[in-house]
């Protein structure tokens, strides 16, 4: 458990000091620090029986048919018509509303 904790935070550690192109900044460095303190908190705290169910769910339970809907519902504030998303029109409308 602690080699995940470690493999995921290094991962972070990299990612993060290589998107900012320097290892010396300060708040990257605390929020590094928090995250992974945090993280081995929470791997600690969850019971090993739990995550097991977790990572390796049973097959029954999932309900098929309630999917695609719940997927329509997440995805349609991305699908607005000018291929923009939605909320930029939005943004627009109540502008539109604001000055009228």
């Amino acid at each position: 458990m602690l080699s995940r904790w470690a493999i995921l935070t290094a991962l972070l550690t990299a990612g993060l000091f290589l998107a900012a192109g320097t290892t010396q900044v300060t708040s990257l460095r605390v929020y590094i620090a928090v995250f992974s303190t945090m993280l081995v908190v929470t791997m600690l705290a969850v019971r090993p029986e739990r995550a097991q169910e977790r990572t390796h769910p049973g097959g029954e339970g999932k309900d098929q048919g309630v999917r695609s809907p719940a997927d329509s519902c997440f995805w349609s504030p991305w699908a607005g018509g000018d291929g923009r998303g939605s909320a930029p029109s939005i943004g627009r409308e109540l502008e539109a509303i604001k000055s009228a």
